[in-house]
């Protein structure tokens, strides 16, 4: 790994962190809320990924 790449990766690895941490807390405050948006967010990544892979480069 090059000396440019370790900042990079040390942000990321902070950010998922970050973001994993608070969705944990909040699916402990409210589960069926939390699961229905994770559904939500599944479903678009989904579209997108397809989007991509007919309308992409290549």
């Amino acid at each position: 790994m090059s000396g440019g790449q370790t900042p990079q990766l040390i942000y990321w690895l902070l950010l998922l962190v970050l973001l994993g941490g608070s969705v944990i807390l909040h699916m402990r405050s409210r589960p069926g809320q939390a699961m229905r948006y994770a559904a939500i967010w599944i479903a678009v990544g989904a579209v997108v990924f397809a989007l991509y892979k007919l309308f992409g480069p290549g």
